[in-house]
Order: structure tokens, then C-alpha cells, then sequence
């Protein structure tokens, strides 16, 4: 069954291929993305069989609500109106309004219906629950090696030396990038190995002086991502702002960096920090392994929060920041200012993820192509 199920996987000779010329390590990395991309594509059907489907099944497409002169609540017409140029598509599609607002990409496009409801919360539980389970089951497949590998019973220098060459390389090039690869790992254990002894044998007061290097570290670590999150705070309040100036409003193209300043900034932050995080590791005295950990969770740190900083930037900006009975919010139990306001975030996420990808595709062509 497994030989037929490994017949019908998607490009499976072709990453046999790339394991044959270039080695299983960067099979491996092709073998994640595509990983990847099908979890994608299952998830997205999943949402669209879910979601989708049923609300286009229980009659026709939703209209946005009829505005209503008598109260400033649920009035929300998103479509332009009049002659729409090209130029206004195009800036409606990465701003994600206009056309877009309107659509079965944001939440607001959907008739407030219970059984939407219920589908709408089940869908993103079960998709979640679904990469939860892959995801586990793929890590499970190597757990029992790298149990092995720290126990002790197989050291990391034999493992190396008797497991690590792979006789399926072919070509001069690719049989000496393995060979530095080995090297590099050998030298990597050596040097992990000369730092536990040296910590093993520090006195007293080098012990405190290294703890008291990590502290410093660490709160300028912290400094920085308190600077961060602040950043990305004032981005969000400031693009309100800013988005009420005639000037800014006049002009289509300032308008759209204006929407686009959060997600320029946690952008920012996200290309700034990482390498200084990789500065500072090696300065704390650890392991190399234990500052790639380091680095790591910094950087997984410094991606979510900042994600959580914008909702609840936004959260502040709809509720009026928990103040039902500010100006704003009296009249509607939220700024009427956002009448759809499930759409506005779902709005700055579009954005956000559409400034990533347009960054690492800049960053391709522009510096890691031209370097290669």
C-alpha cells in the first residue's frame, strides 16, 4: 500500500532526482515545502467546502446592508460609485478595498446566519486540528532517531563519520559541498565540546561575570523588543490619523503607503532585529546549538507578538478602548466610524501578507539572485 500510495505523490521522481545529484539534505528541504504547499491546498478546500460552498448554496450572493439615514449603525456600502479606472483597481486590490471588500475573502461578506456562524468556527477548529495532527505525525516519523542520538548509546562523532556520506552523490561539485558540510558539522560538535568544558571548570567569579554579561544582554534584548511593539503600536494608531488628512485623501498613491505603514513597520522590525539577535547570541557564552535555539525563539517571539500588538491595536481603535461610552462608540457599542469593522482587520492581514510576499520576492530578485 505504501508503494502505491508513494507512486501517486506529486513529484516524486523529480525529488528523487534533486536527492541523487544534490544529497538527501536539500531532498529533505524540498520534501518540507512540498509538505507545505499540499497542507495549503488541503486547508484551503476544507475552508471553501465549509464556508464557502454553504453560503452560496443557501441562495444568492449577499448585498452589502442598505444604508439607513436614522442611524449611523450597519450603513456600509463599500462599492465606488461612478466611472472606476484601472488605476483604482489596482489600488484596490492591494489595499484590499473597492472590489475586494466586498468578497468571500473578508468576514463581512457573510449573511449574519447561525448556521454560517457555526460552520464559519468549526471550519477554522478542524483546520487547525488537521495541521496540528500532520504536522505531529511528520515530526514523529525522525523522534525515534534523535531519541537514539541523545541518549548516548550512538555518539554524535560515530554518527557522523559512519552514517553521514551519501552514496547517492553524483558529480565533483556536490561530492565537495558534502564533504564541507561534514566538516563543518564536526567542527561545530568540537567546539560545543571545548564550551562545556570550559563551563565546567569556571570559577566562581567567571561565573558571574558570564551571568552577569547574560543579564545585560537580555534586557537589551528585551529593550529592543519593547521598542519594537511600541513602533508598530504608534504605526497603527498613526495611520488613522493620517488617513483623515485632505492631503492624504486626495492622493491615491500616499493613501496606500499611509494603509500600508503597519505592515511596513512589523516588515521592518521583522528584517532588523533577527540578525541582531544573531549578533548577540554568540557574545552570552552558550553552545552554537543552544544559540540557534536562542535565536530562534527570539525571532518566533518577536513574529507573534507582533502580530498580537497589531490586533490589539486595532481592537483599541473599534472599541474605543473598552469605553462603550466614549463619543464613538455610545451610539453603536463600536466606532461607527468602522461600520464593517470584522472586515477591517481581516483587511490589515491582507495587507500584511501581501507585503511579506511581495518583500521576500524583492529580496530574491534583487540581492539573493545577484549574489549567486
Amino acid at each position: 500500500m505504501q508503494e502505491v500510495l508513494r507512486t501517486v505523490e506529486p513529484w516524486a521522481w523529480t525529488l528523487k532526482k534533486i536527492g541523487g545529484q544534490f544529497g538527501a539534505g536539500t531532498e529533505s528541504y524540498f520534501l518540507l515545502l512540498r509538505f507545505l504547499l499540499l497542507l495549503n491546498m488541503l486547508t484551503a478546500v476544507l475552508k471553501a467546502c465549509m464556508t464557502l460552498l454553504p453560503t452560496w448554496l443557501d441562495g444568492a450572493p449577499p448585498s452589502p446592508p442598505s444604508p439607513d439615514l436614522s442611524s449611523p449603525c450597519g450603513s456600509y456600502n463599500p462599492h465606488p460609485q461612478g466611472l472606476i479606472s484601472f488605476s483604482s483597481q489596482i489600488f484596490s486590490l492591494l489595499s484590499g478595498e473597492g472590489f475586494l471588500e466586498w468578497s468571500p475573502l473578508f468576514y463581512g461578506f457573510y449573511p449574519p446566519r447561525w448556521r454560517l456562524a457555526v460552520a464559519y468556527l468549526c471550519s477554522t477548529f478542524a483546520i487547525g486540528l488537521l495541521s496540528l495532527v500532520l504536522i505531529l505525525h511528520r515530526s514523529v516519523s525522525g523522534l525515534k532517531q534523535t531519541l537514539l542520538a541523545e541518549s548516548g548509546v550512538l555518539t554524535s562523532y560515530s554518527h557522523r563519520v559512519f552514517s553521514a556520506w551519501d552514496f547517492g552523490l553524483c558529480g565533483d561539485v556536490h561530492v565537495r559541498l558534502r564533504q564541507r558540510t561534514i566538516l563543518y558539522e564536526l567542527q561545530v560538535e568540537l567546539e560545543e565540546a571545548v564550551v562545556r568544558r570550559q563551563a565546567a571548570v569556571r570559577t566562581l567569579h567567571q561565573q558571574a561575570r558570564v551571568w552577569s554579561v547574560r543579564v545585560l544582554l537580555n534586557l537589551l534584548v528585551v529593550a529592543l523588543l519593547g521598542a519594537a511593539f511600541y513602533g508598530v503600536f504608534w504605526a497603527t494608531e498613526s495611520t488613522v490619523n493620517l488617513q483623515k488628512r485632505p492631503l492624504v485623501q486626495q492622493m491615491p498613491l500616499l493613501k496606500l503607503g499611509v494603509d500600508y505603514l503597519p505592515s511596513i513597520f512589523i516588515a521592518g522590525v521583522n528584517f532588523v532585529l533577527p540578525p541582531v539577535f544573531k549578533f548577540i547570541a554568540p557574545l552570552e557564552g552558550y553552545t552554537r546549538s543552544r544559540q540557534i535555539v536562542l535565536i530562534l525563539l527570539r525571532t518566533i517571539f518577536l513574529r507573534l507578538a507582533s502580530l498580537l500588538v497589531l490586533i490589539f491595536s486595532l481592537w483599541k481603535q473599534i472599541t474605543c478602548g473598552g469605553n462603550a461610552e466614549a463619543e464613538k462608540c455610545k451610539t453603536c457599542g463600536y466606532n461607527y466610524e468602522l461600520p464593517c469593522w470584522e472586515t477591517r482587520l481581516g483587511q490589515e492581514m491582507y495587507k500584511l501578507l501581501l507585503f511579506d510576499l511581495l518583500t521576500g520576492i524583492a529580496v530574491m530578485l534583487l540581492f539573493q539572485f545577484p549574489r549567486k
